[in-house]
């Protein structure tokens, strides 16, 4: 199904509909392009998920002060994006490898912008935000996102590493159990399913392995201690659990 019928059926659900939308947004701005995203798109949506707008501001500027959009039973934010700042991190993007590290300019939230561009619903496109649609190159943008999260991960990693050499083990088993879910991120990455929000990285990583892979089962017994005393030996076990993942030693 395509994602404009996604969201169609998205909108259906709560006696709205996709003309409605459209004619609401053009109202807000009649020359300004604006992006719809929703996780149905990737299968990651919910009853309680929304719609997120992007709205591109060509040619002027403006305070990004908060939009929103009503129709029925639906309130929906806007998010302002100037094009300017938009096309600036699509060539920032475009300079960056895996031997040249990703710009410190290019966050996770501005990667999550881009992503979302290439594979949004847009209405009212304009020439300028085609061409910058165009300009992303998808594969490399889905290395980027990888490794944003898999440096997030060996940060939280070496930090864990660090404190258990101290042995402080309480904080270096929160920021391992930390480290091993922003490993479980890295994972999809390599797979094929970037995810620049951390809420999915569990479901994605899942679906990929299967619920009932036995390194599921070794997550979820990372979780828990029974007593203190077990604290330095579930710190190691949860590390090396991260670094099997990371490593991509998934049977």
């Amino acid at each position: 199904m395509k994602n404009i019928d996604i969201l169609k059926e998205q909108l259906k659900q709560h006696k709205s509909s996709f003309n409605e939308l459209s004619t609401k947004l053009v109202e807000v701005d009649p020359k300004g392009s604006f992006i719809l995203w929703s996780s149905y798109f990737e299968g990651l949506g919910t009853r309680s998920s929304d719609i997120d707008i992007y709205h591109v501001i060509e040619g002027k500027k403006e305070r990004r002060s908060a939009e929103t959009v009503k129709i029925n039973n639906m309130i929906l934010d806007i998010e302002k994006i100037e094009i300017e700042n938009l096309l600036e991190t699509i060539e920032r993007l475009g300079k960056f490898s895996l031997t040249n590290e990703l710009d410190p300019f290019i966050s996770m939230a501005k990667l999550k912008i881009l992503y979302r561009l290439k594979k949004s619903v847009v209405i009212n496109r304009s020439k300028t935000v085609e061409e910058a649609i165009k300009s992303i190159d998808l594969e490399l943008l889905k290395r980027a996102i990888t490794h944003t999260c898999y440096l997030e991960y060996y940060s939280e990693y070496q930090d864990a590493v660090n404190f258990f050499k101290d042995n402080r083990y309480k904080e270096a088993y929160y920021l391992a159990t930390s480290a091993l879910y922003k490993a479980l991120g890295v994972y999809c990455g390599e797979h094929g399913k970037p995810q620049t929000k951390q809420k999915w990285y569990y479901k994605v990583f899942e679906d990929l392995v299967g619920n009932d892979h036995k390194l599921v089962n070794k997550y979820w017994a990372s979780q828990s201690i029974e007593n203190l005393n077990q604290i330095s030996q579930k710190v190691e076990e949860i590390l090396q659990l991260s670094q099997v993942i990371i490593l991509r030693k998934v049977d």
